[in-house]
C-alpha cells in the first residue's frame, strides 16, 4: 500500500504531512481527506495524483510563489478526486460495453 493511504473501515483516506513552507500558508501540519472508495487500485491512483498536485503547492510555497488560501488548496485537492473518479468510472462503463467483457476480470 502507498505510504500516503490508509483504510478506515471500508473508505481509503489520503493523508500527508504539510511541508514547512505550506503550513505556514495553510496554517496546517497535516492535509487529510477520503478519496470516497473502498478500492484500493483506485485509492492508490487517486493518491498519486493527489501526491503531484501537493508536491507542485509545496514547491511554490517554497518560492514564495504561492497565493492560495486553505479552502483554496482544499478545493484544488477535491476536484481533482471528484474529475479522476468520474474518468475512471466512465471508463469502466465503456470496458463493461465490449462484448465478451468478463466480471470476474474486469474492473469495477
Amino acid at each position: 500500500m502507498a505510504v500516503h493511504i490508509f483504510r478506515r473501515e471500508a473508505t481509503y483516506y489520503w493523508r500527508r504531512r504539510t511541508p514547512i513552507a505550506l503550513a505556514k500558508v495553510i496554517c496546517r501540519p497535516h492535509v487529510f481527506m477520503s478519496l470516497r472508495t473502498t478500492s484500493l487500485v483506485l485509492a492508490r491512483r487517486l493518491a498519486s495524483k493527489l501526491d503531484g498536485i501537493f508536491e507542485d503547492a509545496a514547491m511554490l510555497a517554497e518560492e514564495a510563489r504561492l497565493d492560495l488560501s486553505q479552502a483554496q488548496l482544499d478545493g484544488m485537492l477535491r476536484s481533482v478526486v471528484t474529475k479522476h473518479l468520474g474518468k475512471l468510472e466512465r471508463v469502466a462503463a465503456a470496458a463493461k460495453s465490449f462484448e465478451g467483457f468478463d466480471p470476474d476480470k474486469g474492473y469495477a
